[in-house]
């Protein structure tokens, strides 16, 4: 669903509270509209990065990797 991959990506970035909680409350009614299952568990991961560290990509696993350290840079 496009609408989900879209409110999932500004969901991570939204720093306003009731914006926040309004696309939370609409992603829920696009998983009860469109889910076959219940999901049980969701987890979320919040990264803090310095504005002056680039190159640094999250896995989008549970936990962060230094795997690609080479890549990060001074901007």
């Amino acid at each position: 669903n496009a609408e989900m991959d879209a409110l999932i990506e500004k969901i991570e970035v939204e720093l306003d509270k009731p914006k926040r909680k309004a696309m939370w409350k609409r992603l829920q009614e696009i998983y009860v509209e469109e889910l076959p299952v219940i999901p049980l568990y969701f987890r979320a991961e919040a990264y803090i990065m310095p504005k002056w560290l680039g190159g640094v990509k999250p896995t989008g696993h549970q936990y962060p990797t230094s795997l690609w350290v080479e890549e990060w840079q001074a901007k």
